[in-house]
């Protein structure tokens, strides 16, 4: 059986952030979307997996690592992935974005192990360990798809270190620079986006995850398109809210596409 190279084993290990994976969206978006991608394929769920491709959705942002995962739910791990100890830098693909413009990848290897944990995906002829490796892979897309998770602010006064994807960038009025005092988050107001009845964007080509992360990145001047510390004209709120449903749509589409690649022989 082919296995995942060692670069890919050894720059998963690299990073250990947080003790679990950054969510981008929330669990009934990431539904929504998983959802979505479903009905561009015309099936409601695949019968051979204990696991629900949509009500499991965001479980694996539960689970600090895959052995856990897998142990939830009782699936063997698959050897390639034994030594894995943390996934959250899968779930990353941060660029620096200033004033002036982008710099390069701060953090974050979701460009690196996307397409191995596809390929692992495919060959699984376990059809649980085979879901649970097509989740993350789904949530890795839709968290490609937020713009929030693609890029982090930096300047030289109040974000010298970045604004950790917007969880310092406060879109309410605040008496200091701290974000205990921010009613509204820049990343709470996307991570809070919800399209009920959300159908994909069927104009959407199948792309490379790299090329997602930096087409996403491209919509900084829109999120940070109001000043820190400051409530934004509800007009800001309206173009936002239309580029949120926009990227879920894409991501959906998305889905369906690696979907596609991964079940070829079954769908």
């Amino acid at each position: 059986m082919k296995r995942i190279s060692r670069k890919f084993l050894t720059l998963c290990g690299l990073f250990s952030i947080l003790s679990q994976p950054a969510q981008a969206w929330n669990s009934q978006s990431h539904q929504s979307i998983n959802a979505a991608a479903l009905d561009v394929l015309e099936i409601e769920h695949f019968a051979t997996s204990k696991i629900n491709f949509v009500d499991h959705a965001a479980e694996v942002f539960r689970f600090a690592s895959p052995g856990r995962l897998f142990r939830h739910y009782q699936v063997p791990l698959p050897e390639d992935l034994k030594r894995q100890r943390d996934v959250n830098m899968w779930f990353r693909a941060t660029i620096e974005y200033r004033n002036q413009g982008f710099g390069g990848l701060k953090y974050g290897n979701m460009h690196l192990v996307f397409d191995d944990i596809v390929e692992l995906a495919k060959r699984q002829s376990d059809p649980n360990a085979k879901m649970l490796l097509t989740l993350y892979a789904s949530a890795m897309i839709a968290v490609a798809y937020q713009p929030t998770h693609t890029v982090s602010f930096f300047d030289h006064r109040t974000f010298s270190q970045g604004d950790r994807n917007g969880e310092l960038y406060c879109l309410s009025k605040v008496r200091n620079e701290t974000a205990g005092n921010c009613n509204l988050t820049l990343s709470g107001f996307w991570n809070s986006m919800t399209f009920p009845g959300l159908k994909a964007d069927a104009d959407e080509e199948k792309m490379a995850i790299q090329d997602i992360i930096t087409d996403t990145a491209d919509l900084a001047p829109h999120i940070y398109a109001t000043r820190h510390g400051h409530r934004p004209v509800e007009n800001y709120f309206r173009i936002n809210y239309a580029l949120g449903e926009a990227q879920q749509k894409k991501a959906a589409q998305q889905v369906s596409h690696y979907l596609r690649y991964i079940f070829e022989s079954t769908l």
